[in-house]
């Protein structure tokens, strides 16, 4: 019998990201492990791979301000599907829509360059993101998903029943990345809701109560000093705590 082949330290790496749970954060143990993983296989793995495997073990450290700046430099720089898909997902959990719609846009050109299905390279539920940043206009680039394009659709009827321009749009998405970031609360996930002409985003975080009714504080008064509290009033954001058990 021929021995195993050995991992490589990229490959062990990757097993330990592929076995956390949606909302752990790694030990002190795992994050000094990933790390000397990561060093040994930097000069046998390609930049942008080696980045996207540090942006995530930093965002599963809850390193929310380094993954992030690490996926913008990633974006980039590479040209590569999977490591955009992964940077796509760190920037979901920064809340960086900007960035997500930019990640988004070039997996796209990319996918259409090589000639691959789109349903297989495009990451999913990316409606909410266009939209929030004023991108939804941008639908025709997913006609060949009948329901994604569906929901575009929808959103840009809604879209343009609100007065409110791009700019304000940006400026309301900046300020709740900033918020994100500077309170290290990982966005789990996003839903939204339309009622009454009033669109009400939900962002799970993984806080308790009190920091998550000091940062719906924050965002009110944040808004309010930029001039956007009308806007916010259209738009509203809220942040809950994100329950694991509801999730599954």
């Amino acid at each position: 019998m021929s021995k195993p082949v050995p991992l490589k330290k990229i490959d062990e790496l990757s097993i330990i990201l592929n076995n956390i749970k949606p909302s752990e954060i790694l030990s002190e143990f795992k994050y000094a492990r990933c790390n000397r993983l990561l060093n040994s296989a930097k000069s046998t793995t390609p930049e942008d791979w080696w980045l996207m495997c540090k942006s995530l073990v930093e965002v599963y450290a809850n390193n929310l301000k380094e993954a992030n700046e690490i996926a913008e430099k990633n974006l980039s720089i590479s040209s590569d599907i999977t490591v955009l898909r992964n940077t796509h997902f760190v920037f979901s959990k920064t809340f960086n829509m900007v960035k997500s719609v930019e990640t988004v846009e070039k997996i796209v050109d990319l996918s259409n360059l090589i000639k691959t299905d789109l349903k297989l390279t495009v990451p999913t539920s990316i409606e909410l993101e266009f939209f929030l940043t004023g991108n939804i206009n941008k639908l025709d680039l997913f006609k060949y998903d009948d329901s994604l394009h569906r929901i575009f659709s929808h959103l840009k009827l809604i879209q343009d029943n609100f007065e409110i321009n791009q700019n304000s749009f940006l400026k309301l998405c900046e300020i709740v990345h900033s918020l994100i970031i500077e309170s290290n609360s990982q966005c789990q996930s996003t839903e939204y809701s339309y009622v009454d002409e009033e669109l009400l985003i939900t962002l799970y975080i993984d806080k308790e109560y009190k920091m998550i009714s000091d940062l719906n504080k924050m965002l009110v008064r944040r808004c309010h000093a930029s001039g956007l509290l009308d806007e916010l009033n259209i738009i509203s954001y809220l942040f809950l705590p994100f329950d694991e058990t509801v999730d599954e």
